[in-house]
């Protein structure tokens, strides 16, 4: 048991030396607190570049989207691929979709969603294909 205390009064006095001066305390350093003090510090570098990330971007996106909605008038590439690509792919998507439509039109009947199936399956497509002006996506 004296040797357990002994071992600990020696740690102890290897951390903790009081000099002439009560007032001050010298704590020796190991490597071990130096590590630990810098995964602290960089711990907290990195704590507050996320803080100061998910600050600054709801601003920086909505200063994109301002951009994104302003009104131009398209291109006429924009245009060409509207016509070649987009208009036949969202004539087959209304195609297909009133065709899932039909399919699915018992079960929608049966748990009282008919009108968002409609609109979804079958609308939306429609007024991409046939409402939207050319070149506007």
């Amino acid at each position: 048991m004296k040797a357990a205390n002994r071992s600990a009064l020696s740690v102890f006095a290897r951390t903790v030396s009081i000099e002439k001066n009560p007032k001050e305390i010298s704590i020796p350093v190991d490597a071990c607190h130096k590590e630990a003090v810098m995964r602290n510090n960089s711990k907290s570098w990195v704590v507050f570049g996320v803080i100061t990330a998910l600050i600054a971007v709801p601003f920086a996106t909505s200063a994109l989207a301002q951009e994104y909605f302003e009104t131009r008038e398209p291109s006429g590439d924009a245009m060409l691929y509207d016509t070649i690509v987009m208009r036949p792919a969202g004539l087959i998507a209304t195609v297909v979709g009133s065709a899932f439509w039909l399919i699915s039109l018992p079960f929608s009947a049966a748990g009282g969603n008919v009108d968002t199936a409609t609109k979804k399956l079958v609308k939306e497509p429609a007024a991409y294909t046939f409402k939207r002006p050319l070149g506007e996506f």
